[in-house]
């Protein structure tokens, strides 16, 4: 491994970091009664969702396939909070089902990059209402900050990737998610399964993980370099470098207990972290793995409780009674996300505005007063 060299006096450069692209695709065919015959029938069946979660929990070797959705004997630190257990892997099997907690899978697709220094993984997650796809880059380039500003925000507008099994042929990461979501939903829903619904425009979440030559103490300031990355990350505008920047102080989401010079920036649809302090004490990767979680949860829910609220239309005794109690139970969690208990769940400022900023509120009420 050859060392980097040191950046100029005031050149900062990036040498990891991370952005992840979330899907959410909602689909309740595996909830209607009685269920269709599909590969993966028991998602929406509470005894057989607990039983299949028991035996991942019991195997003594990692799963190629279906796994549980972290990584075996690891300390996964979102799910630990999330389920308020000290070690997820003692769960109660019927507590997956409760807490909607869904079964992960790499896409067994090969995706390469567009960049040799980029690296890039699919993970689908299956749960009751229908899939959620999580597509990772992670760019090790040494680059100054600009470029590297740009080579993530190309993956969204210029970068081309190859697909294997799709003759060479260069496609958009909007083109690769959609057939990584085609084969998750063939895998569950068999090939003949229902398309249902999926978001448009990808949640993401970019973190710079390691830079050399950031100044750690420096708090960033409206309108300087760290300022345009954040809105270039969470704005995804081809024109970001000569763009007028909006108020710092609305794109900022809360923290708790960090240094002056961290920011978590947000738009509706995108998260971006700038944590200079964490370059040599802590591992930001683990931060990012657990933001992206968090957010492909918020995906993934709210859109199963918007679309059910809106598919009953005041009626619920139209619905599956599996539907209702699935629905209500993503309902459930998405109120607590948003209440900030930390002993209920997992928490972050950027759930509550993430819930809120995605219209979720009304639909969340209407799910829980209809179930009460």
């Amino acid at each position: 491994m050859v060392d980097n060299p040191k950046p100029a006096p005031g050149q900062v450069v990036f040498t990891d970091v991370r952005a992840s692209f979330i899907w959410s695709e909602t689909d309740f065919s595996l909830l209607s009664v009685p269920p269709p015959p599909a590969p993966m029938a028991f998602l929406g069946q509470p005894v057989a969702y607990g039983d299949r979660f028991k035996q991942l929990l019991q195997a003594t070797s990692p799963n190629a396939g279906l796994d549980l959705p972290w990584v075996a004997k690891s300390r996964p630190h979102f799910w630990r909070n999330y389920l308020r257990l000290d070690d997820p892997h003692q769960m109660p099997a019927g507590q997956a089902w409760r807490f909607v907690v869904p079964f992960r899978q790499r896409v067994p697709l090969k995706i390469t990059a567009a960049k040799s220094g980029q690296r890039i993984v699919a993970e689908g997650f299956y749960y009751p209402h229908g899939t959620a796809l999580v597509i990772t880059v992670t760019d090790r380039t040494s680059q100054p900050m600009p470029d590297g500003v740009q080579a993530i925000c190309d993956l969204r507008s210029h970068d081309k990737f190859t697909l294997e099994g799709a003759g060479g042929a260069a496609r958009s990461l909007d083109q690769v998610a959609k057939a990584c979501l085609a084969w998750l939903r063939e895998a569950s829903r068999g090939k003949d399964g229902s398309t249902g619904t999926t978001s448009l425009d990808p949640f993401s979440v970019v973190t710079v993980i390691h830079a050399d030559g950031a100044d750690a103490k420096a708090a960033p300031a409206p309108g300087d370099t760290v300022h345009r990355m954040l809105e270039a990350w969470t704005g995804w505008r081809p024109t970001w470098k000569s763009d007028a920047l909006g108020e710092m102080t609305k794109g900022r989401i809360k923290i708790r207990t960090a240094p002056d010079g961290h920011v978590l920036y947000g738009s509706t649809r995108a998260r971006a972290a700038w944590f200079p302090d964490g370059f040599a004490k802590v591992k930001l990767s683990c931060y990012h793995r657990n933001l992206t979680l968090l957010s492909t949860q918020v995906e993934s829910l709210g859109d199963a409780v918007k679309q059910t609220v809106e598919q009953a239309a005041g009626n619920f005794a139209t619905l599956s009674v599996p539907h209702v109690q699935a629905i209500s139970r993503s309902a459930k969690i998405l109120e607590k996300l948003h209440d900030g208990n930390r002993d209920a769940t997992y928490q972050s400022y950027s759930a509550r505005r993430h819930i809120e900023e995605s219209g979720l509120l009304d639909p969340i009420k209407a799910m829980l007063n209809a179930t009460a």
